[in-house]
């Protein structure tokens, strides 16, 4: 049996015993092939044979970075038609070649993709189009920060109850001069919550040799909008943090914001550990951090002496930039006495993250009931200023917002200038405007 004629029988052959009457499948392919929902041999063997447009094959069409003529346009889409392809999807990429004359959505680039589409229409073909440059840069110069992809951030205060609260609550981090409030909660601060380190006063140092920490305040001040500098250690050798209690302290969780781009990678793997006398440290657990800010619990424990030490020492060959990478930036390094949730960032889908850790067990101490919770939204004015006769006790005031989440598009960068940002990938009035905006070519 020749290799043709064996295909064609095993294909149809196949297909006739899948394609039961009544079934979905059956019906899926008789609506796909213009078939009646029990089709015979000799139908399935025709359609097979000659299908009918809407089954007929789509491709890729890729172009790196502006390399486009007429002429290779025509010798594309005719090379295509004569193999049976009815499709393609237009994708402009970039492979890292020598970028082309037709520089995406120029005059030029426009003209050839008219010149594309009547070349399709002129053989019976269809043209669909990427929403953008590359493979994920939904971007374009119209794409403004309220229209970007958004990012939802949070600052805590402590507030003492049985008073009148008014003060300015920290406003979450900014990127690119935007921020929207969405809402002030408050509640009943935990009991196992209860020992803040702030409270505690612990001096806090950097490097073996307890090198002051200028600003140390910020490391626990509940917010990552403000950083503090923590210098590059020696080639070969590891930096960590200090945490010197004046007393006792015990601690449960420890939130930490990694620092960003460069060597770091935006995560930072680092090891608690805590020592009796301040000089000899033994290990608690090894704990991972991701941007912008997370959390990691490890037993229970108490000491005056606690140190994050960084897993990774400096490489040998690492080579700083003399004026802007004098060191690591950190937002947030805060020992807390209550179990925090973990991995927010992955959880939250800010990043990917493969391995995401599960819930502890929680403890009636640690749980803050659901009814407990007070939208204190209309007590702050615009300027973040709260106005409010908080009940008795001790309270946890969280602001809540969200910014442009700064992300670019450096394809659509190298296409259409720098600053570009990515749309807000769920669509709505971000979605609708960047397509608008590819679509019609205006820049604002």
């Amino acid at each position: 049996m020749r290799r043709r004629t064996f295909i064609k029988t095993l294909a149809t052959g196949t297909a006739a015993t899948l394609l039961v009457d009544g079934t979905p499948l059956a019906k899926a392919a008789a609506n796909l092939f213009h078939l009646p929902v029990s089709p015979t041999l000799a139908e399935l063997q025709d359609h097979f044979l000659s299908p009918p447009p809407k089954a007929q094959p789509w491709v890729y069409w890729f172009v790196s970075d502006g390399n486009i003529t007429k002429e290779g346009i025509t010798a594309d889409l005719e090379a295509m038609h004569r193999v049976g392809i009815r499709g393609v999807l237009y994708m402009e990429v970039d492979q890292n070649c020598p970028p082309g004359p037709a520089r995406f959505m120029s005059p030029e680039w426009r003209e050839l993709i008219k010149f594309a589409v009547s070349e399709a229409t002129r053989l019976d073909m269809t043209i669909d189009m990427n929403d953008c440059a590359g493979w994920c840069a939904s971007a374009g110069p119209w794409i403004t920060p309220e229209l970007s992809m958004q990012m939802v951030v949070s600052t805590e205060t402590q507030v003492r109850g049985g008073v009148r609260f008014t003060g300015v609550l920290p406003q979450p981090l900014t990127k690119q001069d935007y921020y929207r409030d969405i809402a002030v909660l408050a509640f009943p601060t935990p009991a196992a919550a209860m020992g803040r380190m702030a409270d505690a006063s612990p001096e806090i140092t950097y490097g073996l040799e307890r090198v002051t920490l200028n600003d140390a305040g910020r490391l626990m001040d509940g917010s990552i909008a403000a950083s503090v500098l923590i210098p590059f250690p020696a080639k070969g050798q590891k930096q960590c943090l200090n945490f010197d209690f004046p007393a006792q302290f015990t601690a449960q969780s420890l939130t930490l914001s990694p620092p960003t781009g460069g060597f770091f990678a935006d995560s930072l793997d680092v090891t608690l550990e805590v020592s009796d006398d301040g000089h000899e440290y033994r290990a608690v657990k090894d704990l991972s951090f991701h941007w912008p800010v997370s959390s990691a619990n490890f037993p229970k424990t108490t000491s005056q002496h606690f140190r994050v030490s960084v897993n990774v020492p400096m490489p040998d060959d690492f080579m700083p930039d003399p004026d802007s990478e004098k060191g690591a930036f950190i937002a947030e390094a805060l020992l807390s006495p209550e179990m925090r949730i973990e991995d927010i960032p992955g959880k939250a889908l800010y990043i990917r993250q493969d391995t995401i850790a599960g819930e502890g067990a929680m403890t009636p101490e640690m749980v803050v009931p659901r009814e407990r919770i007070v939208d204190i939204s209309s007590r702050m004015d615009a300027h973040g200023h709260l106005d409010w006769e908080a009940p008795a006790g001790d309270w946890t005031v969280l602001r809540f917002g969200y910014h442009d989440r700064g992300r670019k598009s450096s394809r659509a960068q190298r296409r259409l200038g720098p600053g570009l940002r990515q749309v807000e990938q769920e669509g709505g009035r971000g979605q609708l405007r960047r397509d608008d905006g590819q679509a019609g070519g205006r820049s604002g």
